[in-house]
């Protein structure tokens, strides 16, 4: 683990000009202590009440999202029943509990300071709650850049991937990878590869444009963030742990610049039956 380019919440706030410029500079900013876990409060009750409906657990029992006897639940859940594991996937990301989180004003003030605009003039998109598998690889991302298909902004300056996890992470757990000064290449046009049922859909970017970056890895605390430049290349590292790596993501876009393409979110069904009736695909 690096300290390189990890601040504080209060020393961000009383040097933004200073960090901004690392953060411009390397594509990437950790700030540590945003957050406190009275923040997190909320995202961790709405994953116990969710899990409750899928497997049999006394929460009295349970000391956190870290504790072991809760992960080998989700792990059991998960090669039981794929399908209910996706249900309990799907459901934690409409919440209205991860909207309030990201709409922390702590969280903003950063967001704020790095994109250098105002609140009104940002959107979100693709509030997620990431539930990466202790050992299996299937939703393992390999590398590739947020902005091949979060098309919001062309410019990856223009927006922010903003990502923290929801226990404290150590490195058999797999810290998300990012590599430094990726951002400078710009945006890399790559297809869209799709392998097999309930894997994730990659965006690869192809190795000999990326083999002389170096690569970075932070240990984080619960309430650390990492800011990446949407061009910035990552991917998810390798969870060798008994825990799920539990974690939370979101992307912030400039709407007052020449770049931005307006659109909406549409929401896509788990049922496909219900999909396509509703959207037609």
């Amino acid at each position: 683990m690096t300290n390189t380019n990890v601040t504080e919440l209060k020393s961000f706030n009383r040097d933004s000009i200073k960090y901004r410029a690392i953060y411009k500079k390397k594509g990437y900013l950790v700030v540590r202590k945003v957050l406190n876990k009275k923040d997190f409060l909320n995202i961790e009750r709405l994953i116990f009440s969710v899990a409750s409906e899928y497997i049999n657990f006394k929460k009295k029992k349970i000391k956190g999202l870290d504790d072991l006897n809760f992960n080998k639940e989700l792990v059991k859940l998960r090669k039981k029943s794929k399908k209910k594991f996706s249900s309990f996937f799907d459901t934690l990301q409409t919440s209205i509990a991860t909207y309030q989180f990201w709409t922390n004003n702590k969280v903003l003030n950063i967001v704020k300071e790095i994109l250098e605009c105002n609140l009104e003039s940002i959107s979100a998109t693709d509030l997620l709650i990431r539930l990466d598998s202790p050992i299996d690889k299937r939703n393992k991302l390999e590398w590739h850049q947020d902005s091949s298909y979060f098309r919001q902004n062309n410019n990856g300056a223009n927006g922010l991937n903003c990502w923290t996890p929801l226990t404290d992470l150590i490195m058999k757990m797999g810290p998300l990878e990012f590599l430094e000064n990726s951002h400078k290449i710009g945006r890399i046009k790559v297809k869209k590869i799709v392998s097999g049922k309930f894997k994730s859909v990659q965006r690869k970017i192809p190795k000999n444009l990326i083999k002389n970056f170096k690569i970075k890895q932070f240990e984080l605390k619960l309430g650390d963030f990492i800011f990446l430049n949407m061009n910035t290349v990552h991917r998810s590292g390798e969870n060798i742990s008994k825990n799920f790596r539990v974690s939370t993501i979101c992307r912030y876009h400039k709407t007052n610049t020449k770049d931005f393409n307006p659109g909406l979110n549409i929401y896509k069904y788990s049922n496909k039956a219900l999909n396509k009736k509703v959207h037609g695909f």
